[in-house]
């Protein structure tokens, strides 16, 4: 796929592999990666002669993503043959409640957003540029995730208990509607406005993901 996956040999032309990366697109799927070895085949002639490549490679979509938390694929020691195995671990521990990364169009619009993306993506990463861009987003989707939970928590319970905020002013002022009231009505109101509209998102984006799957 890289000039990066070859060792020696004619040069890596990229031409040749825009079928099968366009392929990889259309089918929904991605590479998960490795750890070991980088070339997975040798052609086995001696040093002058040698030439390495990574030819095999395990590809999964988002749907075996969400049925298995965890998967790795290690490149093992060849066995008497030119290609290296390939062992491949997949598990679903459902008591450590593991979520596939999922982004929020909403986050886009905080003010925190760009600065922690620029500040994430600038970090320093050794290797191949296919396992720096990799490091780099896996990175950048712990750090949204966490930012996520801490910065904004759950937006669904956030509406709840804004809902019932919002009932409680009403009433107040319904009561009594001095300016207090009305001030306190008021800001109630834009609070819960503006966690509807991430909640009004978050839906959104579910429905469009549902509709297209």
């Amino acid at each position: 796929m890289t000039p990066e996956e070859k060792k020696d040999g004619v040069p890596h032309i990229l031409n040749k592999s825009t079928d099968f990366i366009s392929c990889m697109e259309d089918c929904g799927v991605s590479d998960m990666g490795f750890t070991g070895n980088p070339y997975t085949w040798c052609n086995g002639r001696k040093q002058r002669r040698r030439i390495m490549k990574r030819l095999d490679r395990i590809l999964i979509n988002e749907e075996w993503v969400e049925e298995y938390q965890k998967s790795s694929v290690e490149h093992l020691a060849k066995t008497g043959s030119h290609h290296n195995l390939l062992l491949f671990r997949c598990s679903n521990d459902n008591d450590q409640f593991i979520r596939y990364f999922k982004f929020l169009n909403f986050w886009t619009q905080q003010p925190e957003y760009i600065p922690l993306i620029e500040e994430t993506w600038s970090m320093e990463v050794r290797g191949n540029s296919m396992w720096i861009l990799q490091q780099k987003i896996k990175a950048l989707s712990k750090i949204l995730s966490q930012w996520s939970r801490e910065s904004i928590g759950d937006v669904f319970e956030k509406v709840k208990i804004l809902e019932e905020d919002n009932r409680k002013a009403e009433d107040a002022f319904d009561l009594d509607d001095c300016d207090r009231n009305r001030q306190t009505l008021h800001k109630s109101q834009a609070e819960y406005i503006f966690w509807l509209k991430k909640q009004k998102s978050m839906l959104r984006q579910n429905s469009k993901q549902s509709f297209s799957g």
